[in-house]
């Protein structure tokens, strides 16, 4: 392997490690002089702990030297600021955690960890991870890697920046509501939903640090820059919690022949209107996987109606997203209901969300356990549902209050919350959704959104893998040293 070390895939970095073309310890050191380089550009990485991952790559080093290995043993990485790293502050972007220290690893970051990681600081993310943008007071804001200008997404904005630019090897983020997916699509990298329950999320800045049961619907996953890293960090961190009576086994993929692929393209109509330039070049990538040997079934859809299940998922996801929220802002929300009369609006939704009685939390969870039972139906036909991520690409940085903010598609103006209609079928399914770099459509990158069966994450991943076989590896933002 030749300098620089950190162009190079988290996995073929490991791979040269193993072979001794290099050390943690030159890695390591590569990119936290990237770090010192760049990240004045971006503001992704907010917290780095130099001289302790100088010396965890000087311990790996010395392991690797006495035949010890691991799955990811000397590999730097960066996580997310609501994971908690021991000795390392974590603040989920909120002022009263601006001094937190937490004196243990969130379960995800212990396993990772334990296979050989070396944790080189933290990224950036939105106040309590609730926003498209990533920016708080404490941190200021981050930018995306292809346009200053534009937002990285959110609420893994720093993570999905720092792995474009380069300034790290690898990064773990959490999503509920496209937390992972939406940041990878708009910088151009590759992001995992995990299946609910498959890692577990203790150790989640805010509120549920110490918790071992889990929230509904939030996972933590890696992002990273080719398909063989994702695979790489969902084997080294996936295992839920072991209950007496049973193991878990992850299923292998359903298949790694391109030619044996079952797949649905749902990319119009998924739950609304997409930006007409990205639809062009999702089709296009669909069309090449297809000629490729795929069986691409482009009419297919499942037996359930998308407003149902948008009413569920952002009912339950309002619910969780503000319970704990002060009261006035609250207030706020519950007053404003009169003015939004339609019950799909985000508005409706978010007030109903706050105030939800016992007998409607019963009626809800039946709507979803049934739509989830459509979903699993669905998916024993076919081995995985392409959707766009969401319905445009990054826009402009805006900080105003959230009443005051709405998007631009295709010229007409929509509500800012529109991306969310494209996250609930994978977030209330339970199911794995990997968002893989597919093409590019007015300079920025566009990814897709591959869904497959709960628990079929590997199959998810072979499908991202056969797009990345057909239209190569991704492309880089300019400014950053690539070649």
């Amino acid at each position: 392997m030749k300098q620089p070390f950190w162009q190079y895939s988290a996995t073929e970095i490991l791979a040269a490690m193993a072979r001794g073309d290099c050390s943690s310890l030159e890695v390591t050191s590569s990119y936290l002089e990237r770090i010192a380089t760049y990240n004045s550009r971006l503001n992704a990485v907010i917290t780095i702990d130099r001289n302790e991952a100088i010396a965890q790559a000087k311990k790996a080093d010395a392991r690797r030297a006495n035949g010890y290995t691991s799955l990811l043993l000397g590999l730097p990485m960066t996580i997310k600021d609501s994971l908690c790293v021991k000795g390392l502050r974590c603040t989920g972007g909120m002022p009263e955690y601006a001094d937190y220290i937490p004196d243990t690893d969130a379960e995800s970051v212990a396993r990772l960890r334990q296979a050989g990681a070396v944790f080189i600081g933290k990224s950036n993310l939105p106040e309590r991870s609730g926003d498209y943008q990533s920016y708080n007071d404490q941190f200021g804001t981050t930018k995306n890697p292809w346009n200053p200008e534009l937002t990285p997404g959110g609420s893994s904005g720093g993570s999905a920046a720092a792995i474009s630019a380069g300034l790290s090897a690898a990064e773990f983020g959490s999503d509920i509501a496209g937390s992972i997916r939406l940041p990878a699509h708009f910088c151009g990298i590759y992001g995992l939903k995990p299946s609910y329950g498959l890692i577990p999320t203790k150790g989640h800045v805010p509120g549920y640090s110490e918790k071992e049961a889990p929230v509904d619907f939030s996972v933590q996953g890696p992002l990273a820059r080719s398909v063989d890293d994702l695979e790489l960090l969902l084997r080294a961190t996936v295992a839920p919690k072991i209950h007496a009576g049973w193991q878990f086994c992850l299923p292998e993929p359903k298949t790694t022949d391109t030619k044996n692929l079952r797949i649905v393209a749902w990319l119009d109509e998924t739950a609304g209107e997409c930006d007409s330039a990205m639809l062009t070049a999702l089709v296009q990538s669909v069309k090449s996987l297809e000629q490729a040997g795929a069986h691409i079934d482009w009419s297919a859809r499942p037996d359930f109606d998308m407003d149902d299940l948008f009413e569920v998922f952002e009912l339950y996801i309002h619910a969780i997203m503000l319970a704990d929220l002060p009261g006035d802002i609250k207030n706020t929300i519950r007053n404003d209901l009169v003015n939004y009369p339609d019950p799909l609006s985000f508005q409706n939704l978010a007030a109903r969300g706050i105030d939800l009685r016992f007998d409607e939390h019963l009626e809800l969870a039946q709507r979803k356990a049934e739509l989830q039972f459509s979903i699993s139906r669905f998916f024993q036909r076919y081995d995985a549902i392409l959707t766009p991520v969401a319905p445009i690409q990054a826009f402009a940085h805006d900080h105003q209050p959230y009443s005051g903010r709405s998007l631009v598609l295709n010229g007409n103006t929509v509500n800012y919350w529109e991306p969310a209609r494209f996250f609930g079928l994978a977030s209330l399914g339970y199911l794995p959704a990997v968002s893989a770099p597919v093409g590019m459509a007015n300079g920025l990158p566009v990814n897709i959104q591959i869904i497959s069966g709960r628990n079929q994450d590997l199959t998810a991943i072979a499908v991202a893998r056969a797009f990345e076989t057909v239209l190569g590896p991704i492309k880089h933002p300019p400014g950053f040293g690539f070649t």
